[in-house]
């Protein structure tokens, strides 16, 4: 692998890598087989669709699959290799990932400053312990309860806070439909996108929504940048704490 780093400027770094087209040939022959799985088309059953039916058919899920795969587990190796740190997701530019060739792009990052240590040896602090408070210890007992607590089921409608189970079909404009099921989140912990949490609220279990959802202009994935699509959402259990 290629790896060569450019200082920008000050705690700005910009790498240039390269992945040899065997490695990337290795991730799309598994990225084959994971699609194949899941693959149907009329005159099959799910998961036997020929090869190359799946490569006419479903050339862009397995796509989307090396990149999902290969592009992190490059980059890691990546910042390994150079030795930095990144103190935020890589912007990612001029990715070039095709079949039996190299993957090459271009990563923008910043990483942890160097900071030169003064005189420090000698120096002297006044300690001045805080007294502990009836509301502190309140605090820390409901901050343990708060971990220990388990989410069970419950008929009513989702709420923030609630751990809902979700099935659901992604569709964004230019790409197939993929699909999950039985997928857990936290309704306001922002683990999904924005829409769909909001687009939750109120649903109970066995309850279908379509929310449209559009992907921020400088979103870190370069392909996703402003691209639109609708997420197709059924609710299979609500819990709570």
């Amino acid at each position: 692998m290629k790896v060569e780093v450019e200082e920008i400027e000050g705690c700005k770094r910009r790498l240039a890598v390269e992945a040899p087209a065997e490695v990337v040939q290795q991730e799309w022959e598994r990225a084959y087989g994971r699609v194949q799985k899941q693959a149907r088309l009329p005159g099959f059953r799910k998961g036997h669709v020929p090869r190359s039916l799946v490569k006419v058919h479903f050339a862009d899920d397995v796509r989307r699959e090396v990149a999902e795969h290969l592009i992190p587990d490059v980059w890691r190796k990546a910042i390994s290799e150079a030795r930095i740190e990144p103190v935020n997701e890589p912007d990612l530019q001029e990715v070039k990932l095709e079949e039996g060739a190299p993957l090459s792009f271009v990563a923008v990052v910043e990483v942890k400053p160097t900071i030169a240590l003064g005189e420090y040896k000698g120096v002297e602090v006044e300690h001045a312990p805080k007294p502990v408070t009836s509301e502190d210890v309140d605090a820390a007992l409901e901050g343990m309860r708060e971990q220990q607590a388990q989410f069970r089921a419950v008929d009513r409608a989702a709420a923030p806070g609630d751990l809902l189970v979700i099935d659901y079909t992604l569709t964004l404009e230019g790409r197939e439909p993929s699909s999950q099921t039985g997928y857990e989140f936290v309704v306001g912990d922002q683990a999904v996108l924005p829409e769909i949490d909001q687009a939750v609220l109120g649903m109970r279990a066995g309850e279908e929504r379509e929310a449209p959802f559009r992907f921020a202009d400088d979103h870190r994935r370069e392909e996703l940048r402003g691209k639109s699509g609708a997420a197709a959402v059924k609710v299979i259990e609500v819990k709570e704490k």
